[in-house]
């Protein structure tokens, strides 16, 4: 009756050794394919937050006889990362779809670049314009402020460094410039090796010309000092 059961059923000695255990039991967690010659492996949510990477190697007691070899890994910590991970990127897309900046996330790996929305909308630039962050800086940040923005980015990486920021010039589409405040951090390993770099760049060329607005008027507008007169007194 237990041998046909939907419910997997083993019983073990308190030594660790199995003295049964049904089919639906060996089924379930891949007994039955690594007695047949298959190398198992699959990862298992416990309770309470803990998780387990189970993997099964077929082999041989040396008489003949087929034998298979478990090993369980405790694999919980590595799981919260990669849970931490992904609502880390679930906050930033969250943040990049409410923001009108143009947001950046460059794998510096692959050197892969995505944008969101805010470039497109706040540039001109199609999906399709989009290249590598190198090459998109080397292209449209205004010639005479190039050099200093590329360099400052590569010793940001290279040395080891994880925030970065900078004001420059940058071409839109339509060919006019566009005066932009760019703020960026690195994210690395438990290594120190850069992985990515996510960033927003934001256009603030209103508040440029309004400044310089503020400046001219403020020049035509200059003080006088006042002329002292008095009367001459007579003798």
């Amino acid at each position: 009756m237990t041998e046909n059961a939907h419910v997997g059923l083993a019983i073990v000695r308190e030594d660790r050794t199995y003295v049964y255990a049904n089919r639906t039991y060996a089924e379930i967690l891949g007994l039955d394919r690594a007695f047949a010659g298959e190398r198992v492996a699959y990862e298992m949510d416990l309770d309470r937050g803990r998780a387990i990477a189970l993997r099964y190697e077929p082999t041989g007691d040396g008489a003949g006889a087929p034998l298979v070899v478990g090993v369980v890994t405790d694999i919980s910590d590595r799981r919260q990362a990669e849970a931490a991970v992904r609502l880390n990127h679930e906050r930033f897309q969250t943040v990049a779809r409410a923001t009108n900046d143009a947001v950046w996330d460059w794998d510096l790996r692959t050197d892969d670049l995505w944008w969101n929305k805010g470039y497109r909308s706040g540039f001109g630039y199609a999906p399709n314009d989009i290249e590598s962050l190198a090459a998109t800086r080397g292209q449209r940040v205004h010639p005479d402020d190039r050099e200093r923005v590329m360099t400052g980015l590569e010793a940001l990486v290279a040395n080891g460094q994880q925030t970065w920021s900078d004001e420059y010039r940058f071409r839109r589409r339509d060919g006019s410039s566009a005066d932009v405040v760019s703020r960026g951090f690195v994210i690395r390993d438990g290594q120190g090796q850069p992985l990515r770099m996510v960033g927003a760049m934001q256009d603030v060329s209103d508040r440029k010309r309004a400044e310089a607005a503020e400046r001219a008027a403020s020049a035509v507008h200059l003080p006088v000092a006042p002329v002292k007169s008095g009367r001459r007194r007579r003798r």
